[in-house]
């Protein structure tokens, strides 16, 4: 499990924020805000459990995940395959981030490091203008850390959406640029919770309403 930060005795100039609650925070500012702050920690939805559960089986199975990133994998090596690195933990105290990266992959012609992501979805077919902000926003916060750690550029990322199904027989794999902008703007939104868990001010929750609905922190909100 991601740490927010590195205790709650540590000076606020120490706080480092993983990808996972730049997401939840892009998702919603009220989530990361209820965990960390108000230390509630409900019980996670139906749909969270299954995506948690695929995510954790498939990791575990180093082998079995290999052969089927290779068979999804739409983009060519030559005939040569890819690299492939598992269960990474990179964090930076300059950056205030931290993440613990599933897969990177490795380009063998080019060398070309890029993180890869797995989601869970029950809305097929996907297309690349439908990749959901939030998720591209947890592939930029790994790949800052990559750069800084492998004193590289990052300019790309691999997201691959998977079927919620019990069989997970769909899937689509989406390359995605990770421009400066997009650096940039989360650096700006890690100043934005630095400030917002510092007030300990309650944030609004997101504007999308349908959001709320499979949130774990539904019934809670309202009540705050």
């Amino acid at each position: 499990m991601e740490n927010w930060y590195g205790s709650e005795n540590s000076s606020s100039d120490n706080w480092l924020f993983s990808a996972e609650e730049l997401r939840q925070y892009i998702y919603c500012p009220r989530i990361p805000f209820l965990r960390h702050v108000r230390k509630i920690k409900p019980n996670s939805t139906a749909s969270m459990r299954r995506g948690t559960k695929f995510h954790q089986d498939i990791v575990r199975k180093r082998r079995k995940l290999q052969k089927w990133l290779l068979i999804n994998d739409k983009h060519k090596f030559n005939s040569i395959p890819p690299q492939y690195y598992f269960n990474l933990y990179f964090e930076s105290p300059t950056l205030h981030l931290l993440a613990y990266l599933d897969v990177v992959e490795k380009n063998p012609n080019t060398d070309e490091l890029y993180p890869v992501e797995i989601k869970t979805t029950s809305n097929f077919p996907i297309s690349r203008d439908k990749i959901i902000e939030h998720h591209l926003i947890q592939l930029t916060v790994q790949s800052l850390l990559l750069e800084e750690h492998f004193k590289t550029f990052i300019s790309r990322a691999k997201i691959i959406y998977v079927s919620n199904e019990l069989n997970h027989t769909h899937s689509l794999s989406l390359w995605q640029e990770i421009s400066i902008d997009m650096k940039e703007t989360v650096l700006k939104t890690v100043a934005d919770m630095h400030r917002e868990i510092s007030s300990e001010i309650l944030p609004r929750p997101t504007k999308i309403k349908n959001r709320c609905k499979v949130c774990e922190y539904w019934t809670i909100c309202r009540s705050v």
